[in-house]
């Protein structure tokens, strides 16, 4: 009876060293599949999720921008779903009688990444806004974000 019991025993712990190696040999196969990918791969495959797709984009945006010769330029931007756009600018701290509202419209397009839009056809400083989850932000001629000052980070405020 002791002799069953310590075959019994021996033949479980061959058994359990057995199956604890073939999964450590598993796991070594996928890691050694996953690191033959080259990395340019993983890198190019794109993300499904932009602002295009993933935001409720749509809407009147409104903030205010900063100017060379005045104090803000107030601004309220309306993007429609068939990619129209208008904008409507009008320029803080000049004389009253200076003072008007300035109106463009247009169409705009999403750059190839699906998170950045250009106001096509738009003479105004800021023509280019990266979409976030309600807000644009605006970008430079570059394509950079502008540089913020205390009190103001020159973000179009969805509402």
């Amino acid at each position: 009876m002791i002799k069953s019991t310590l075959y019994l025993m021996i033949l479980l712990s061959i058994l359990s060293c057995k199956e604890e190696t073939e999964a450590s040999e598993t796991i070594e196969n996928t890691t050694k599949s996953q690191s033959e990918i080259p990395s340019e791969e993983i890198h190019s495959i794109p993300d499904a999720h932009t602002s295009k797709n993933s935001l409720d984009w749509e809407g009147a945006y409104s903030g205010v921008l900063p100017c060379k010769n005045c104090d803000g330029i107030d601004t309220r931007l309306i993007l429609n779903k068939d990619q129209t756009y208008q904008l409507v600018l009008r320029y803080l701290g000049i004389p009253e009688k200076e003072s008007r509202d300035f109106i463009s419209e247009g169409e705009f397009t999403w750059e190839a990444n699906g998170n950045t839009i250009l106001l096509e056809g738009e003479k105004a400083d800021f023509q280019k806004f990266k979409v976030g989850e309600l807000f644009l932000m605006p970008l430079d001629k570059n394509g950079n974000e502008i540089k913020r000052v205390p009190g103001n980070n020159f973000k179009l405020l969805k509402g």
